[in-house]
């Protein structure tokens, strides 16, 4: 398949083991930009949690152009172990939008 006929890239759960937590972003970034692509991509966090990280480089209007989502059971350290505030909260319920 050519990759310029796809909207998303999408990696599985745990793609990427990370020995960083600060590591997510620089990481998702590098790939984003080589691909030339949105992203959505796993990494097992060193804290014990599993997340996903989303980057859309060039989102429309209405389209979301990052997120983080800590998986809620599985996992070492889940969602419900963090102090997290409401818009910290309010931002991982809320739906990514791509070609909306």
């Amino acid at each position: 398949m050519d990759i310029s006929q796809l909207d998303l890239v999408v990696f599985p759960e745990a793609f990427i083991q990370l020995n960083n937590e600060n590591d997510a972003w620089p990481t998702i970034e590098y790939i984003a930009n080589y691909l030339d692509k949105p992203v959505l991509l796993g990494f097992s966090i060193p804290d014990g949690s599993e997340r996903a990280y989303y980057l859309n480089w060039e989102p429309n209007e209405n389209e979301t152009a990052n997120k983080t989502f800590i998986k809620h059971s599985t996992a070492m350290r889940t969602f419900f172990d963090y102090d997290l505030t409401d818009e910290e909260i309010d931002n991982i319920y809320k739906p990514i939008v791509l070609n909306g």
